[in-house]
């Protein structure tokens, strides 16, 4: 590599780091992905996966699942809160 880098006239640095920019297409799936998951905020990795197969795109659940988690999209679930107290009455009574 350093032969190459050095015949090219280029640094190796520069070289490491244009490799690991984006191509397009990868933008363009990024951009997607973001758009459904702001259309539908619910789906997850599993729902968006599917809802890209259908639009003809060729990605399996991995990789939408290692772009939404770089990109934060992954759907925040909520949990319904249960009073402590409630719980433990419930709990007596089926004693």
């Amino acid at each position: 590599m350093r032969r190459l880098c050095a015949i090219l006239g280029v640094n190796r640095g520069w070289f490491y780091t244009a490799a690991k920019r984006p191509n397009e297409e990868e933008t363009a799936l990024r951009d997607r992905i973001e758009e459904i998951v702001l259309e539908f905020p619910g789906y997850g990795y599993r729902r968006v996966t599917k809802a890209l197969q259908r639009e003809e795109w060729r990605v399996n659940h991995k990789r939408v699942l290692r772009i939404m988690r770089a990109e934060s999209l992954l759907c925040q679930l909520q949990r319904h809160w249960v009073s402590l107290i409630l719980w433990s009455e419930a709990l007596a009574q089926t004693r």
